[in-house]
């Protein structure tokens, strides 16, 4: 029986047996394609579950300061944390405990969450710290009564004027 009746190909010598470079190309921009594709949704998800933890961390936030004022002798809020005052110089930033001077007033009104202090996380999903204000009226002595009135103003971004902003 004659091989090339049965349909078997020869190739002649020196012809190689194989995928061309074209083809393997087309292979390639077909398995980027489908990758790229995979790849969108996967960030997506990695992103909304960030989002989703740090809406957990901030709940945590607020629970934990909610704690702390409750379980002061006298209700207050911690203090930010900017620099630590171990000693009569400020020497650490940013070592996650709240700031007191010697005198137990708050060194700054304004400053990172004091994670330590609380027992929390130092840092959100994508390595930033949370930022944390503080009105004196809630973090310094006497501290929180039924009667405290904070100094933190919302304004309208139409207008400055106190006259149309409410105290917090």
């Amino acid at each position: 029986m004659n091989s090339k009746a049965c349909g078997a190909r020869r190739y002649p010598r020196g012809v190689a047996k194989g995928f061309t470079l074209v083809e393997m190309a087309v292979v390639v921009v077909i398995m980027a394609l489908i990758l790229g594709s995979i790849l969108v949704p996967l960030s997506t998800q990695v992103e909304q579950r960030q989002i989703i933890d740090t809406q957990r961390q901030l709940g945590e936030i607020k629970e934990a300061l909610i704690g702390y004022a409750l379980a002061q002798a006298v209700p207050r809020l911690p203090c930010p944390d900017k620099t630590s005052t171990a000693g009569p110089v400020s020497t650490t930033s940013n070592d996650g405990f709240e700031d007191r001077d010697n005198t137990g007033l708050c060194v700054q009104e304004e400053g990172n969450v004091p994670w330590a202090t609380l027992g929390l996380t130092a840092v959100d999903p994508w390595g930033n710290r949370y930022r944390y204000r503080v009105s004196r009226t809630f973090s310094d002595p006497p501290g929180i009564s039924l009667t405290s009135k904070g100094d933190i103003w919302i304004c309208s971004a139409i207008s400055a004027n106190p006259a149309n902003c409410s105290g917090i």
